[in-house]
């Protein structure tokens, strides 16, 4: 989970897997709006950050629901980024899921996606976001 905070996007919880391989991200970690997934969410759907990427590429994650990384932060590994909204509909923080690309495909309609997504809705709902 990421927030935007003073030094910019940063990861505030971490979970790692009970088992299997885990990927170092700790929570303190400050992500590029251009290359990391969490980045990119920010970069997507903040307007202060709006410059950050291509317009076009902007475009494509709003409409996608989510920002994704193949190997660009880190050879092997890719991440799903999804934002979760206010009850305003503003940006309030980032999920992102990061793994091995064995085990993570890098493929925004895939099953992964789906429940990131899905589960970002649900929070965003609970905040009292009313959005599609």
């Amino acid at each position: 989970m990421a927030v935007q905070g003073e030094a910019g996007v940063t990861a505030v919880r971490v979970c790692q897997p009970g088992q299997g391989v885990s990927v170092g991200v700790v929570e303190g970690a400050l992500f590029d709006l251009q290359t990391s997934a969490t980045g990119r969410v920010f970069a997507a759907w903040s307007d202060a950050h709006a410059g950050a990427l291509p317009a076009l590429q902007r475009e494509q994650i709003r409409w996608r629901g989510v920002a994704v990384v193949e190997g660009e932060y880190a050879a092997g590994i890719n991440a799903l980024g999804v934002p979760v909204f206010d009850a305003q509909g503003q940006l309030l923080l980032a999920l992102t899921l990061v793994g091995p690309a064995a085990s993570l495909p890098a493929d925004a309609d895939g099953e992964a996606a789906q429940a990131l997504r899905a589960a970002c809705q649900r929070i965003s709902a609970a905040l009292g976001w009313q959005g599609p």
